[in-house]
């Protein structure tokens, strides 16, 4: 059938038996003219809504012929074809449902053959339809569209044809788009052009490609991107999936089979139908929730999260927003210290499951508490209690709910289902100013609890502020609490601050942190890993201490003992105390040492100075063994040594402080230009010119070299080692008499 319209227009026809505005039965010619709103309506049935401009059973070649506005309910807005159809400068744009659509049979040959001006959009759903022939050149105003079911989407790495030439025909890719997502065309070393997957490159959106133009909801890991957030948590796997934009959700979101971290970036989820599911898989999985985003952190989240028996939803404190709605299955668990959720349903365990009980973790300190806007029992029985819901770990906790304004406890035998009267809930601990009335006995006089750290401070109006503290645990900060106060007291002006030890202090991890200033006294109590914090000035007083790293500035006193490794990267002020093991001096740290008792040996570790930039002086103090790594800047005016080494061609001499020596009982070491001695004492003394007449001091043995003649009189000088002549060439001009 040849059939030439010219330039007339086909418009506003409805099918018969609902099949194509144009109804072509046989093969068909259409050249010129303008097919427009046109209709393929549908009676319920897929039989139906077909072809909105052309329905064609036996193929259909269109020549300069504009098909647009078509709409069918079905497959081919444009042109719904059975036979094989042919494009010669014609436009065929923004019919519904495919601007051309071919259903007919698989087959070898072309379903589609193009050549000219032409603009459409091609849609296979199977690879058997593609690739579309090019007879003839295309222009440069062609524009081909092509889209693919996402079962034969390309994938990673791989591509599908989906365009070749006619012989002596040349393609350029840029003929040819993508309406598949995350694809992009692509021209061949074949000549023939592929549809690939893009690597998407966002635009100032944050969540559109600059390539292929697809608009993303979220991101897996660093570069994986995905059009719904329920395909990005199908992806996860146990990676990062963050949000690109805000997202109403089409479709529920699982988190079953892995644990993921959901990156709210600023961006907000919503949804009054679907929800995100933690657990519910093989095995515990936890789903955390944080906010990376500037500016992020509060904006709510509209939608459920749904907590299977063996599921965790955490939510970091990044994120402080409200949660609309949280179900808990008995057996799941729920962490946030922080923020509000708007309702807690808590339900039976999941089929299967011998899981009771809830996890929840909504409290960790006074100041760190979820509030809760209401509680739904939707356990059939009815009977969860508030003692129930606080369960072993908050034992000592209590549920407040608030009133206008007035929070108050919940008696803990209550039913959830039967609170009423309050607008909001949250876990609280009931706070007790603790008092003592005798550190000996340290038990609070109010709350009966023991008690761990006394703090002092002399307050600006002459009087002493006092505050007790309990240890730390899982439901009080009690060493922190005392640490940050003391501080605090300080900043308020208050002098001689003072942390005691009330009992031993071994509960605090790795270490027991001291920052500011402060003195500590441990009495007879012992503390382990202390650290005193870069910027703090701490003077220990009293007390044994297993082991202490000094950043920052630590002064010893007489009866403090250290009986493990002290390392020190600051300043260490040693007037006296007991040093029983390994003393290491890293880095640019300080020694100054004047007193205290250093009994660790060599093969124990001894003091060691084990870095040239280590600075000090030591006027005192005895050492079972000091080890020197040079001997530039830690000057010796006093002391004694069981053993003391210098390592490499260091001499012990210079070590020594102006007019300090080796003694060796009451005779002093006339050969110091040695590395190791035994059993010395390093004095000082002023060097005299000997009777001998030949300048030996009398004192020491040593051999004077000159006499210095000055205002203050004639000084011996010693023989020199090449740092002291380098020193003395410095100084001022004087009479030397040789």
């Amino acid at each position: 059938m040849q059939l030439h319209h010219g330039r007339r227009t086909i418009t506003g026809n409805t099918a018969w038996q609902q099949l194509g505005g144009i109804l072509y039965p046989h093969s068909a010619n259409i050249s010129g003219g303008e097919i427009t709103n046109n209709k393929a309506p549908a009676k319920n049935s897929t039989s139906y809504g077909h072809g909105g401009g052309i329905y064609s059973e036996s193929g259909v070649t269109v020549k300069n012929v504009t098909i647009t506005g078509n709409n069918s309910n079905f497959e081919g807005g444009g042109i719904y074809g059975k036979g094989a159809i042919t494009l010669t400068d014609a436009t065929v744009t923004d019919n519904s449902q495919y601007d051309v659509y071919y259903d007919g049979k698989e087959s070898t040959t072309p379903e589609l053959t193009v050549s000219g001006s032409v603009k459409a959009g091609y849609y296979a759903n199977y690879d058997w339809k593609l690739p579309i022939l090019v007879s003839g050149a295309l222009s440069k105003d062609s524009v081909i569209r092509v889209g693919v079911r996402e079962g034969i989407k390309p994938n990673a790495g791989g591509s599908l044809l989906i365009a070749e030439p006619a012989s002596g025909v040349t393609l350029n890719a840029k003929n040819f788009k993508a309406d598949a997502a995350d694809c992009v065309t692509s021209l061949g070393e074949d000549g023939k052009v592929y549809l690939v997957p893009c690597t998407h490159e966002m635009d100032d959106t944050g969540y559109t490609c600059k390539k292929c133009h697809t608009q993303f909801d979220a991101r897996v890991g660093d570069s994986a991107y995905y059009q719904t957030l329920t395909k990005a948590f199908d992806a996860a796997r146990g990676n990062t999936v963050t949000l690109l934009r805000n997202v109403t959700l089409t479709g529920n979101c699982s988190s079953d089979t892995y644990s993921a971290t959901l990156d709210l970036n600023g961006k907000t989820v919503s949804s009054d139908r679907y929800y995100i599911h933690v657990g519910g898989g093989n095995k515990p999985n936890t789903l955390t929730v944080k906010d990376s985003g500037t500016g992020g952190g509060t904006q709510a989240l509209d939608v459920t999260f749904y907590v299977s028996s063996n599921g965790t939803l955490a939510v970091d404190n990044s994120y402080t927003g409200k949660i609309s709605r949280v179900e808990l299955q008995a057996g799941g668990a729920l962490e946030r210290f922080g923020g509000e959720i708007g309702e807690l349903a808590l339900s039976n365990a999941a089929h299967g499951s011998t899981s009771t009980g809830y996890g929840l973790k909504l409290w960790k300190g006074n100041t760190n508490a979820c509030t809760i806007g209401k509680f739904t029992d939707n356990n059939k029985s009815k009977s969860l209690t508030v003692q129930d819901l606080l369960g072993t770990d908050y034992a000592k906790c209590e549920l407040y709910g608030e009133n206008s304004g007035t929070w108050s406890v919940v008696d803990k035998s209550t039913k959830i289902a039967e609170l009423t009267g309050y607008t909001a809930y949250k876990v609280q601990f009931p706070e007790c100013v603790h008092q003592c009335a005798d550190d000996s006995n340290p038990v609070c006089s109010v709350c009966n609890k023991k008690l761990y750290t006394k703090i002092t401070a002399q307050s600006t109006d002459g009087t002493t502020k006092t505050a007790y503290f309990t240890e730390d645990s899982a439901l009080e900060n009690g060493y922190v609490e005392a640490i940050q106060t003391l501080n605090g007291w300080s900043n308020e002006g208050c002098t001689e601050p003072t942390l005691t030890l009330l009992r031993d202090m071994y509960a605090f991890g790795t270490s027991m942190p001291l920052t500011g200033t402060l003195t500590l006294e441990g009495g007879t109590h012992t503390a382990k890993n202390v650290t005193v914090a870069n910027g703090a000035d701490v003077t220990f007083a009293s007390g044994s201490y297993k082991g202490a790293t000094i950043d920052g500035t630590a002064t010893v006193k007489e009866g403090v003992t250290f009986t493990s490794t002290v390392t020190v990267n600051g300043t260490l002020n040693a007037k006296g105390g007991t040093f029983t093991g390994n003393v290491k001096f890293n880095g640019s740290s300080i020694a100054n040492i004047s007193g205290g008792s250093f009994t660790s040996d060599r093969t124990h570790g001894g003091v060691e100075f084990l870095n040239s930039s280590v600075t000090g002086t030591i006027s005192g103090g005895t050492f079972a063994f000091a080890g020197f790594y040079t001997t530039k800047e830690v000057k010796l005016s006093g002391g004694t040594f069981k053993e003391i080494v210098s390592s490499g061609d260091n001499k012990l001499a210079d070590l020594l402080a102006e007019g300090a020596a080796y003694y060796n009982g009451d005779s002093a070491v006339s050969d110091d230009n040695i590395s190791s001695l035994t059993n010395v004492t390093v004095k000082s003394h002023k060097h005299n010119g000997g009777t001998d007449g030949k300048g030996t001091c009398s004192i020491c043995g040593k051999q004077m070299a000159a006499s210095l003649v000055g205002g203050a009189g004639t000084r011996p000088l010693p023989l020199p080692s090449r740092r002291r002549t380098r020193r003395t060439a410095k100084r001022p001009s004087r009479c030397i008499r040789m």
